[in-house]
């Protein structure tokens, strides 16, 4: 399984991002390349700024992806920037640490996909 986490060296998803390479996922890390935080060995590195969607075309250009885990999203907005990326090319599960509003298009969204919380996302890559 092909699986994109946006970040993936946050303190909640740097203790999945190893987790999720010894279960054998394909897995691929989106983010800005500015922390201190090691990459887990096997993990692919995109360079891309979630709130910048074109440096997240440019750097996910060419994948598909079977999951897209986003850890944090605050706004509407910002799930909605989630859905334009990634719904349709990617048919992904979206997972948001935070979601505090969802638009229409987001609860559309969440009806044909999953949509949890943090340790909902900790307890799926766990098993």
């Amino acid at each position: 399984m092909k699986v994109l986490f946006i970040g993936g060296t946050g303190k909640i998803s740097s203790a999945c991002s190893p987790l999720a390479v010894e279960r054998g996922l394909d897995l691929y890390l989106l983010n800005r390349g500015q922390t201190d935080r090691p990459i887990p060995e096997g993990a692919h590195l995109l360079h891309g700024d979630i709130r910048d969607k074109a440096s997240v075309r440019a750097a996910i250009e060419g994948h598909t992806f079977d999951a897209v885990v986003n850890w944090i999203a605050f706004t509407p907005e910002q799930i909605e920037t989630d859905i334009e990326l990634f719904f349709r090319a990617h048919r992904p599960i979206c997972l948001h640490q935070f979601g505090l509003g969802l638009s229409d298009a987001a609860r559309e969204f969440a009806r044909h996909r999953i949509y949890a919380a943090g340790q909902s996302a900790l307890a799926l890559f766990a098993q």
